[in-house]
């Protein structure tokens, strides 16, 4: 079997996908829009009227996004939904496997005042061993607000003045001005996990 997508990286993607090329998942109370690419460009914590996180949809430079993509060209992007749920399916074909990134945001209690607010975000190899590239660069307050990074045991957290966003990564991050990066294998039938929880800052 050859190198599987190493010395090629992600072929850029139009910096504004259609509306139509998106998926929505929720949990009642906020919304995150998916692009077929892989890519959260917009979401707002932790309420729908609350400032945006990431708003790449309406500012690619400026706006923030969380983006997981091949390593190498994909032939076929398409998304679906697990019937009868709200998790939203992202599946990308290339000449060495194909990929899904499950993206959903849990609901426990439709009511439930101490609710845990988190966006998760599942890549799973369906066929081929898979090179993967994963970038979170987040924009507080539609890129209002300079966020500070800090490491923690899982992950990182991205600091801002009224809100904190605690990633929990299943892989190894390296920062990047401010944002992080990484880069991993997945096999088929494996799994690589990703978590992002809002809370209001606190100093």
């Amino acid at each position: 079997m050859s190198e599987i997508c190493d010395t090629t990286e992600a072929v850029l993607a139009p910096p504004y996908l259609p509306i139509a090329e998106h998926g929505l998942i929720g949990d009642l109370r906020t919304a995150a829009l998916v692009g077929t690419d892989g890519r959260v460009d917009w979401f707002c914590a932790p309420r729908f009227d609350s400032p945006s996180v990431f708003g790449a949809l309406l500012d690619a430079e400026r706006g923030g996004f969380w983006k997981i993509e091949p390593r190498c060209e994909v032939a076929n992007r398409q998304q679906f939904y697990f019937p009868d749920t709200n998790i939203l399916i992202t599946r990308m074909l290339t000449e060495d496997g194909m990929v899904e990134v499950q993206d959903f945001m849990p609901v426990l209690r439709e009511h439930d005042a101490g609710h845990r607010q988190r966006l998760v975000r599942r890549v799973v190899s369906v066929r081929g061993h898979m090179r993967m590239r994963v970038e979170v660069a987040p924009r507080l307050d539609y890129g209002r607000d300079r966020h500070r990074l800090e490491r923690t045991p899982t992950g990182v957290r991205f600091v801002g003045r009224s809100l904190a966003l605690t990633l929990h990564s299943s892989i190894g991050l390296e920062e990047r001005a401010g944002d992080v990066t990484g880069t991993f294998r997945v096999a088929e039938g494996e799994s690589v996990l990703f978590v992002l929880e809002p809370e209001i800052a606190r100093g």
